[in-house]
């Protein structure tokens, strides 16, 4: 008798807390899309379609639509079991896309009935949620049977929340490549990081990073064929209270262009990493809110109208925070040589009585000094390159051809010496072996070099434009 009360008990306290369960399950659902409608700085809303709560199973259909846009949406169907359970925890939501009807035939074709897109979301019992992302590989002829392949190399990844305030994953991709008879492309070794912490209502109050790589990228055509190595896009952003603290970096180790089998390089070492603070957040959320809630059928001049409006008033807030751009790098290794900057603009404080919407006052307060570094034999290709029209005309002669070899050899002469007058004149300078540009902006004004603009240009301008052709060295004659 007292153990099958103890059975009766022990079911009834089960099915108490999976019906809890249930019912928390679509509470969190719902809050969820209310919380990505709600983010203004993601693109799309989510609603909720239908929610079918049951005890132990669940089924719902949520629409994921792109702001600002009657068309761009689609549809997911999530499969939900209920725990407590100790192989999943409170609960387990499969997700799959409802695919349009024009494209479920070459679903069907390339994955073989298989699931082109998965996501598992197990909800432990801390609360703490874990996404399981998956996409089969394949490797099939094009679907109108023409000649190539197409391979697929699948998707894999998670996406979870150590905490409730984080957000932190990785989704690979081993490899997407396309070969036809009209070109080929490729691309291996693609990977996703995110690494986030959030202390607000949405993302704007996130603390983090997120990085895309690229182990190898190429594309053979008619037009060319190149390939790049080891590319890497990064991504941060920090929380400073009242404005954010944003910055992106773009690495590459190396780029390529194949003729036949010989590879030339191209580059190596390219970097670029760029900050920008100050960023009055509350503007980005008013920009961001406005134009999402502009209507999709709006008539085109009206919504660029009223997207410029938006602009100006975010401008005007951030500019009132003393934003600043620094240019922490950008550098790019070349088989010509080395090319380089960095720098910094920023907005002065506004001065006491100035209209803080007047565009003039916004160049009056800003300030910025970046430096340019660039190797001999940069310097001279570019140079070469522009003088190419010149050395043409000045080799041209009735009924007769022009030498590619002469035209290329009067073009480093005429480069030669333009470096030379460009010295000279003050409008390059000189760091070792390298040449250098000194970039000052203040109150509107800049000076390269300590030149004045006008002064810059008047240096810059070539001082023998149309050369006697006896002025030439004897060999290009």
């Amino acid at each position: 008798m007292s153990i099958g009360l103890v059975a009766v008990a022990a079911g009834t306290t089960w099915a108490g807390v999976t019906w809890w369960s249930a019912a928390r399950t679509e509470a969190d659902f719902r809050e969820y899309a209310a919380q990505v409608s709600s983010d203004p700085a993601l693109p799309f809303d989510m609603s909720v379609a239908s929610y079918e709560r049951g005890v132990l199973k669940s089924h719902a259909v949520s629409r994921i639509a792109v702001r600002g846009s009657r068309r761009l949406a689609f549809e997911l169907e999530h499969a939900i079991d209920h725990g407590p359970n100790l192989a999943f925890g409170l609960s387990r939501v499969t997700t799959t896309v409802r695919w349009p009807e024009a494209a479920r035939p070459a679903i069907a074709y390339y994955f073989e009935g298989r699931q082109p897109l998965s996501l598992v979301t197990v909800v432990g019992f801390d609360g703490n949620a874990r996404t399981e992302i998956a996409s089969p590989a394949f490797e099939k002829s094009p679907q109108d049977q023409s000649s190539g392949k197409i391979i697929w190399g699948g998707l894999s990844g998670s996406i979870g929340h150590p905490a409730t305030d984080q957000l932190r994953g990785t989704v690979t991709m081993p490899r997407l490549a396309l070969d036809t008879p009209a070109g080929s492309g490729r691309l291996e070794g693609l990977a996703v990081n995110v690494d986030w912490k959030t202390a607000g209502p949405n993302s704007l109050y996130w603390t983090g990073a997120s990085s895309l790589s690229i182990a190898e990228a190429g594309v053979v055509s008619p037009f060319g064929s190149y390939a790049v190595r080891d590319v890497a896009f990064g991504g941060y952003q920090k929380d400073q209270g009242r404005t954010l603290l944003a910055g992106y970096t773009v690495r590459a180790a190396s780029g390529e262009m194949m003729n036949g089998e010989q590879r030339q390089p191209v580059f190596r070492n390219a970097n670029l990493d760029l900050e920008l603070s100050g960023l009055d957040r509350k503007a980005l959320s008013d920009l961001f809110a406005g134009t999402s809630r502009l209507a999709p059928d709006m008539p085109a001049p009206e919504r660029n109208e009223k997207t410029m409006e938006l602009v100006a008033h975010a401008l005007e807030a951030i500019a009132a925070q003393a934003p600043a751009l620094a240019l922490k790098q950008m550098e790019v290794e070349t088989p010509h040589g080395m090319f380089s900057a960095t720098g910094g603009l920023d907005l002065a404080p506004a001065a006491a009585g100035a209209d803080p919407k007047s565009p003039g006052a916004w160049v009056e307060r800003l300030k910025g000094a970046f430096t340019v570094e660039v190797s001999p034999g940069l310097a001279r290709l570019a140079l070469a390159k522009q003088s190419m029209p010149k050395a043409y005309a000045a080799l041209s002669k009735p009924g007769e051809k022009v030498d590619p070899e002469a035209q290329k050899a009067l073009a480093d002469h005429f480069a030669d010496r333009r470096l030379k007058q460009l010295t000279e004149h003050g409008a390059l300078r000189t760091k070792g072996s390298n040449y250098l540009i000194e970039i000052d902006l203040k109150r509107g004004e800049w000076l390269l070099n300590g030149l004045t603009r006008e002064q810059f240009m008047v240096a810059l301008a070539d001082q023998n434009a149309a050369p006697a052709i006896a002025a030439v060295p004897g060999p290009l004659r």
